[in-house]
């Protein structure tokens, strides 16, 4: 859904209020969709995409999370009615009927965009992730510092193939950046430190 999103900003050419989430264009630019919506309704559209990217950005945040959960259908379940209420699913995308300009730009593009996202995916190497032994060490030195079980250090961090090396911390234990933070241990290593000491402090 992140990439989605991405997508539809970038091919409609939207372009809403740069806020500290909101993340450079995608590294694989999309093709040029600007005709689908007239100049008023993308201008609708860029006004109304940032609140549904931070619902996006909370949405996936939530799915990540690590908790104990005894009744997984249950919670799969709740899961999937918080998408629904507040991100939207497709074909009708009835959590944006108050954004209908950006409710129609989803509709005509969300299939593509996410053809777009499997085909550059498939000529990578994988989904990006953070190296376990980076990830463990950081941990067992959070805990330490902080005097509590490595099993109480958590974070979630999304990743996403946007230009440059980018990050921001979207809720306390919580960082959203691009795959090209993690070209660079240095900077995977304070990106986890950051995510677990946050993490730690609310």
């Amino acid at each position: 859904m992140p990439h989605a999103a991405l997508y539809i900003r970038d091919a409609l050419g939207l372009e809403p209020l740069v806020d500290e989430v909101s993340p450079p264009p995608l590294s694989h630019r999309p093709p040029d969709r600007r005709s689908f919506l007239t100049e008023e309704a993308r201008d609708q559209a860029s006004a109304q995409w940032p609140g549904w990217w931070r619902a996006i950005l909370s949405y996936e945040a939530r799915v990540h999370e690590r908790s104990d959960r005894r009744d997984f259908q249950a919670w799969h379940a709740q899961i999937a009615a918080e998408r629904a209420r507040s991100v939207g699913d497709p074909p009708d995308f009835e959590a944006l009927a108050g954004s209908p300009a950006l409710k129609q730009a989803v509709i005509e593009l969300f299939m593509e965009a996410g053809h777009y996202r499997d085909h550059t995916r498939s000529s990578e190497t994988g989904e990006p992730q953070i190296p376990w032994t980076i990830t463990r060490d950081v941990a067992e030195e959070v805990a330490a510092r902080h005097g509590v079980s490595p099993g109480k250090v958590r974070g979630v961090v999304l990743i996403l193939g946007v230009e440059g090396v980018w990050s921001r911390i979207l809720e306390p234990g919580v960082v959203v950046c691009s795959d090209g933070c993690l070209g660079d241990d240095a900077v995977v290593t304070d990106l986890v430190r950051e995510v677990f000491e946050s993490g730690l402090r609310s």
